[in-house]
């Protein structure tokens, strides 16, 4: 990932329409106005009439800075943060290029990351892998074969856990966590690494089988990861493990980068619904911690895991089927909506982040292959100066539903009651 913010002299944010916001670790990211040339986003723009302005509840927004036509291209983005495909469409989705064909099997099978539609993306992807584990000085695979073994290493650990504990019919219950109990947590999970990490580093051999930590005096306390990670009751999710997996080996490739992306997004600062849902997440750092190849597993941080938890609750956009191929639409909605188009997984493009929510967006979007394109949308007047440009989160949706509908959408899935003028106005009648 190139740091395509590096010529900039302040962090800009982005949050959901909303009349509170909140961010981990740093509560005054939110409060830095910002001012930045959306020119250095993009693959193309052919003008520069765009800034970045605080907004009322917002955080930050994307703002024009002239008059801008119908159809005027806005930005073009492939950068990704994290991605994953869910785990019912694993053999249905090209693992490259995101292509789906109404549940066909692609051909193109090499295990553990999925299928590619053709073999160009196949190579593509191995070749996108090209520098993970180079600066190790320890000998052990590189590039592709990292990321494969990684992959089969989580594959492997979800295997026996499901053998272990079979997956609950339900989603993990309990009050919703405090920013108290998931800093704890964070800070636990800290002092395991710590362990687990000088255990693995003075073991002759670095294993990839957890099997030698057992016997390591240095990864027991302050309990044992594995059997925590093991437990029935906090077995990680299969789809948010592997999220989590990708995550790590982007991070592990691109270093100061991404964590830099990483950190000019806003997102929640305690992420998860339930307590069950927070164990779980704390399980697959853990399992990650445990499992991972040498050469990746210090990419493993658990403050930055729990920060890319809350980002992705913001900022993810869902990976959708359309009846092309070609998918729209955010993480969270309903899988049902749409006209019957099927929820193949989601990620988070850090470009594309910007925009905020309107339930009268003025840019279109669409998903091409693995990028996102947005433009200014091709009915009406265009978007007159220092407007904002707005997106909508509810991928087409809202135009059918009511305001309350929406406001209750919005609630549950993204955490705030939207404010913007159509949602406003429709209010008052």
């Amino acid at each position: 990932m190139t740091d395509l913010f590096s010529d900039q002299p302040t962090p800009s944010t982005s949050t959901p329409t909303s009349t509170s916001t909140s961010t981990f670790p740093s509560p005054t990211l939110q409060a830095k106005a910002a001012t930045l040339d959306l020119s250095s986003l993009s693959i193309y723009l052919p003008l520069k009439p765009y800034t970045l302005l605080p907004t009322p509840h917002s955080g930050t927004g994307v703002f024009t800075t002239a008059p801008l036509p119908p159809s005027t291209p806005l930005l073009s983005t492939s950068s990704l943060l994290a991605s994953t495909i869910l785990r019912a469409h694993r053999r249905e989705v090209c693992a490259w290029c995101l292509a789906y064909d109404l549940g066909r099997i692609w051909p193109v099978r090499p295990h553990p990351p999925g299928v590619f539609c053709t073999e160009a993306c196949r190579a593509a992807w191995e070749e996108s892998w090209t520098g993970l584990g180079e600066e190790e000085e320890v000998k052990g695979p590189r590039g592709k074969d990292l990321a494969l073994a990684s992959m089969a290493a989580v594959d492997t650990f979800l295997a026996r856990a499901a053998r272990r504990a079979p997956e609950p019919e339900s989603q993990p219950t309990g009050p919703r966590p405090t920013v108290e109990q998931a800093d704890d947590l964070t800070s636990t999970l800290d002092a395991r690494r710590t362990h687990i990490l000088r255990a693995r580093a003075r073991a002759e051999k670095w294993q990839r089988d957890y099997a030698v930590l057992r016997t390591l005096p240095e990864a027991a306390p302050p309990r044992n990861t594995l059997a925590q990670a093991l437990n029935p009751t906090t077995s990680p999710d299969p789809d948010v493990l592997r999220f989590m997996l990708n995550s790590v080996l982007n991070r592990a490739r691109e270093g100061a980068a991404w964590d830099a992306a990483l950190e000019r997004l806003v997102g929640e600062a305690v992420p998860w619904r339930t307590e069950g849902e927070m164990h779980a997440w704390a399980a697959g750092v853990g399992a990650l911690l445990v499992v991972l190849p040498w050469e990746v597993v210090g990419a493993v941080d658990p403050g930055l895991l729990r920060r890319l938890a809350g980002v992705e609750n913001w900022n993810a956009f869902g990976v959708r089927d359309v009846g092309s191929g070609f998918g729209e639409g955010e993480k969270g909605v309903y899988d049902a909506g749409g006209g019957g188009d099927e929820y193949l997984g989601y990620g988070v493009w850090p470009e594309a982040s910007y925009f905020n929510h309107s339930c009268a967006p003025n840019v279109g979007k669409r998903r091409v292959g693995r990028g996102w394109e947005f433009w200014v949308k091709d009915e009406g007047r265009g978007v007159g100066e220092g407007e904002e440009l707005c997106i909508s989160y509810l991928g087409g949706d809202e135009k059918g539903l009511r305001v309350e509908e929406r406001r209750e959408r919005l609630k549950q899935f993204w955490g705030f009651e939207c404010a913007c003028a159509r949602c406003v106005a429709e209010a008052r009648k």
